[in-house]
C-alpha cells in the first residue's frame, strides 16, 4: 500500500499503525512496516503483514507510530491512503491446505505455511527453519515452552490485537492466536516427542484459543502456555489441523470441523456476552463455540507475562503455579484465573437472584470473593448466609446445624484475617501478623495462595528486619519456612509432581533449627504430602523415598492432628502403605 505522508515523519523499517475497518465494519488498527527506499516524493510505502486490505473502503486514515509493546501510540496525523490489496486466495497455499487436511500423516510445516499465508519474506522463512533446529534441542515439550518464554521471550509479550505468527516469532508480541500458532508450530515442526499418552491439540472458546496436550486415557488436559493441568474440559479440544481448517474457512470454503474434534467439554460454565473475537480471527475463521473464556472485557491491550515454567523440574508433570519459586511478592490470581473466578461469582449471584434464601450460594460466593481479596464483601455474604440459615432453615436437621457451624467458623476466621490485615497496615514489617493471617487463611482452601503470599512476606521480613542471632527469631524463621513448605505441598498435591521448591524450604527450616521436634514434625508433614502426590501419580518408588523421610523427621506419625488433611483429602494413606506398597 502507499501512504501519502511527509517522509520526515517516518524512516525505512519504522513500525506504524493504520486505522482500517475489519470485515464487520468495526474500526481497528493494523500494524505495518515502512519499506526501504520508499520515503521520497511525499509518498511512503507500508507493508501490512498480510492484512487483506480489499476489505478497507475509506481513503482518509489515522496513522500512528508504534509503541514499545506493539500498540498504536503517538498520532502522526490523518493522511490519504491508497491500498494495494494483497492476494486473498493464493492457489498454491489453498491447494496445500486442502492436501494437509486430507492427509492422515502428521503435518510438520505449520510455521512455514502460516508465514507464507501472512506474506512474509523468504529470509524470515529461512530464520524459522534455523529456529526449528534450536527448538529440537530442547528435547521435551516442557523445556521447549520454557524456552519460548525465557530465551527470547516470544511468549512473554502479550499484544491483544496481534494474531500473526511472524510478529510473535520475531519477539514483537502477540495474542492467544499467535501464541497458539507459535506453540503448535514449534512442537510439530521440530518433532519434539510428546509425553506418553498425550496428543497435541487446540482448545477453542468463543473468544479465545490455546494450545494443549490431552491424555485420552486419563482424561487430563495440559494447558501449555499456562502450565495448568486439569480434568475439567470447559471447551472443546480439536486436532492442530484446525488451524489449517480455519485458514480455508476464512477463504470462503465451507468445511465441517467435527472430524477434527478430539475431546468434548465435560463441564458447563455460564455464558457471558459482550466478548471480542476480532482480536484473534482476523485472518482465520474458527468454529462457533458456545462457551466464553473469562468475561472478555478486562483483557489488557498489552501485558508482560511471567513464565509459568520458571524453576520447574525436568519431569513432564511439574508444578503448575509459578509463584512456588519466588520468595515473596506472589501475585495471584493472575488474569486468567481471575476471569474464571469472576465467572463463578457471576453464577452464584444468578442463583441468589433466583432464590434470595440460598445460603449455599452466599457461602460459596463469600469464599471466591475472598480469593480475589474482597474480604469485606465476603464478610457481608457470610453474614447473609448466617441470617438466612437461622431464619429460614430447620436447624433441627443435623446437616443444617453442621452447615451453620461451618459458616460461623468461616465468619470467625475471616474476621481474624481482617484484624491481622489492619495490623499489617499499621506495621508492614510485622512477621508474626503475616503468619497469624496465614494460619487463619488455612481454614479456607481457596485462600491457599494468599496463605503462601503471607508466609513468603513473613520470611522476607524476618530475614530483612529481625535479629536472627536471637534464638527465638531464628526458630520462628524455621517455623515459617516449614509452614510454607507444607502450603506448597498442598498446591503440588492438586497439580501433580515437582517438589523442588518444597525441598528448598525444608532444607532451610532444618538448617535453621536442626533437631527441633516441633519443626521436625512440620518437615515430616511436608515430606509426607510429597509422598502422597507421588503415590497418587503411581510413582511408588518416589512415594517410598519421601515417606521414609517423613518417618525420619516425625517418627510419632501424628500428622493428622494438623487438621488440614482430614478436611480436604479424599481418604487417608498410612505411612506403612506408602512404604510397603
Amino acid at each position: 500500500m502507499s501512504l501519502l505522508v511527509e517522509p520526515k515523519l517516518v524512516e525505512p523499517d519504522d513500525r506504524v499503525h493504520i486505522e482500517v475497518e475489519d470485515a464487520d465494519g468495526q474500526s481497528t488498527f493494523v500494524g505495518g512496516t515502512v519499506t526501504k527506499d520508499s520515503c521520497s516524493e511525499g509518498e511512503v510505502s507500508v507493508k501490512l503483514n498480510g492484512y487483506n486490505t480489499s476489505e478497507c473502503m475509506r481513503e482518509e486514515r489515522l496513522v500512528c507510530a508504534e509503541g514499545p509493546y506493539g500498540e498504536p501510540a503517538s498520532h502522526l496525523g490523518i493522511f490519504p491512503v491508497a491500498f494495494t490489496p494483497l492476494s486473498k486466495n493464493d492457489p498454491k497455499l489453498l491447494k496445500m491446505a486442502r492436501e494437509i487436511l486430507k492427509s492422515k500423516e502428521t503435518f510438520k510445516n505449520y510455521g512455514s505455511f502460516f508465514l507464507q499465508v501472512e506474506g512474509e519474506s523468504s529470509s524470515l522463512l529461512s530464520d524459522w527453519k534455523e529456529e526449528v533446529d534450536e527448538f529440537r534441542k530442547a528435547g521435551t515439550v516442557k523445556k521447549l515452552i520454557k524456552k519460548l518464554y525465557e530465551d527470547k521471550g516470544q511468549l512473554k509479550k502479550y499484544v491483544k490485537g496481534e494474531p500473526r505468527l511472524a510478529r510473535i516469532f520475531k519477539g514483537e508480541g502477540g495474542n492467544c492466536a499467535s501464541q497458539t500458532l507459535l506453540t503448535v508450530a514449534a512442537i510439530r515442526d521440530s518433532s519434539i516427542p510428546l509425553p506418553e499418552g498425550y496428543v497435541l491439540g487446540v482448545q477453542m472458546f468463543s473468544n479465545h484459543i490455546q494450545p494443549v496436550l490431552y491424555n485420552r486415557k486419563k482424561g487430563k488436559l495440559w494447558i501449555l502456555v499456562s502450565n495448568e493441568k486439569t480434568e475439567k474440559i470447559v471447551a472443546p479440544v480439536y486436532h492442530p489441523k484446525l488451524l489449517i481448517h480455519a485458514y480455508l474457512k476464512k477463504q470462503g470454503e465451507h468445511l465441517p470441523e467435527k472430524d477434527l474434534l478430539i475431546a468434548k467439554r465435560n463441564v458447563s460454565v455460564p455464558d457471558i456476552v459482550n466478548t471480542d473475537k476480532s482480536t484473534y480471527d482476523s485472518f482465520l475463521s474458527f468454529p462457533e463455540v458456545d462457551v466464553v473464556y473469562g468475561d472478555g472485557s478486562t483483557i489488557p491491550e498489552t501485558a508482560t507475562l511471567t513464565s509459568p515454567y520458571s524453576g520447574s523440574g525436568d519431569d513432564e508433570g511439574g508444578d503448575t503455579i509459578q509463584s512456588l519459586y519466588g520468595s515473596s511478592g506472589v501475585e495471584y490470581p493472575d488474569e486468567e484465573d481471575r476471569l474464571k473466578i469472576l465467572n463463578i461469582i457471576k453464577e452464584d449471584t444468578e442463583k441468589i437472584k433466583k432464590n434470595p434464601k440460598d445460603a449455599d450460594a452466599y457461602f460459596f460466593r463469600a469464599g471466591w470473593r475472598c480469593v480475589l481479596g474482597q474480604d469485606a464483601k465476603g464478610m457481608q455474604d457470610l453474614s447473609s448466609a448466617i441470617e438466612i440459615l437461622e431464619k429460614h432453615y430447620d436447624l433441627n436437621k443435623p446437616e443444617n446445624k453442621e452447615f451453620l457451624a461451618r459458616v460461623y467458623s468461616a465468619h470467625g476466621a475471616l474476621n481474624k484475617i481482617m484484624e491481622y490485615t489492619e495490623k499489617i497496615k499499621e506495621n508492614p514489617k510485622d512477621a508474626k501478623a503475616y503468619v497469624q493471617r496465614a494460619n487463619s487463611e488455612r481454614t479456607h482452601r481457596g485462600l491457599i495462595i494468599r496463605e503462601l503470599q503471607d508466609l513468603s512476606s513473613a520470611i522476607e521480613n524476618l530475614e530483612k528486619y529481625y535479629d536472627l542471632n536471637k534464638p527465638e527469631n531464628k526458630e520462628f524463621l524455621a517455623y515459617a519456612y516449614a509452614r510454607r513448605a507444607i502450603t506448597k505441598t498442598n498446591i503440588i498435591v492438586d497439580s501433580g509432581g515437582g517438589e523442588k521448591a518444597v525441598l528448598a524450604d525444608i532444607e532451610k527450616a532444618n538448617n535453621l533449627a536442626p533437631g527441633n521436634k516441633s519443626i521436625g514434625a512440620l518437615i515430616g508433614t511436608a515430606y509426607y504430602d510429597i509422598a502422597i502426590s507421588h503415590y497418587e501419580d503411581e510413582n511408588y518408588n518416589a512415594a517410598k523415598k519421601y515417606a521414609r523421610m517423613a518417618l525420619k523427621f516425625n517418627p510419632s506419625d501424628n500428622w493428622s492432628s494438623d487438621g488440614w488433611y482430614d478436611d480436604f483429602r479424599v481418604g487417608w494413606i498410612s505411612i506403612d502403605e506408602l512404604i510397603n506398597n
